[in-house]
């Protein structure tokens, strides 16, 4: 009868801590906010609604649907912003509080992004679009990523360096300015900037009500 019962309990205990297949891996930042839907769909994970303060994970791709937005806040304090109908993947983020340094790779696929930098050395971040790379430079800016490839950059404070994919040289863009590069790797003209219109930038962007539960986000189904 003993011998059963300790059989029992290390059966029992060993389904409490031995980990879940398929478990998350280490947190890389958090949700802060959602409004309307937001998926993300971890490596060898499924597609699951994303909440307030759900932890994301690198190799994520995270995605909202149209008139969603979905704001990150990464280990360094960093924030990236989705509007709608944004899809990116968060390939690298690897982070040394003590030092700062680490590495931070995003790929916009496309949609809209604002981001603003954190505690990270800025020499270890970089976005990758379909048209160009961007190299940041202490740095607050937003991204416009179009069905067709074309990236356009504007900068509002700090400096980045875009790189065509395609070919030619980096073009330092600083505040106030705004570049648009094509899939061929044609860059226009610096311009004056621009002011993003699409409300799930803004810092205060919060969830509208139309979906979702508590902490705003998930649920009804995707679209985009």
């Amino acid at each position: 009868m003993h011998r059963t019962f300790m059989a029992a309990l290390l059966a029992s205990s060993a389904l409490v801590f031995v980990p879940t297949a398929g478990a998350l891996a280490d947190p890389i930042g958090r949700v802060t906010m959602v409004s309307v839907w937001a998926y993300g769909t971890p490596p060898n994970q499924a597609t699951r609604d994303l909440f307030e303060p759900e932890a994301v994970n690198s190799d994520e791709v995270v995605r909202t649907v149209t008139r969603g937005a979905l704001h990150l806040s990464f280990l360094d304090d960093s924030v990236l912003r989705l509007g709608s109908a944004s899809t990116v993947t968060l390939d690298e983020f690897v982070y040394d509080p003590s030092t700062s340094s680490g590495e931070m790779a995003i790929n916009l696929s496309k949609g809209t992004f604002r981001f603003i930098s954190g505690n990270m050395a800025k020499s270890g971040i970089l976005f990758r679009t379909p048209s160009a790379t961007i190299g940041v430079r202490g740095t607050d800016f937003a991204a416009l990523v179009g069905e067709d490839g074309t990236t356009r950059i504007t900068v509002y404070s700090g400096e980045v360096i875009v790189t065509p994919l395609a070919g030619g040289a980096p073009v330092s863009v600083a505040a106030g300015q705004d570049l648009t590069v094509s899939l061929n790797g044609e860059t226009g003209e610096l311009g004056n900037g621009f002011e993003t219109v699409d409300p799930g930038l803004g810092e205060d962007e919060g969830f509208d009500g139309s979906g979702g539960g508590p902490g705003g986000g998930g649920g009804g189904g995707e679209g985009g």
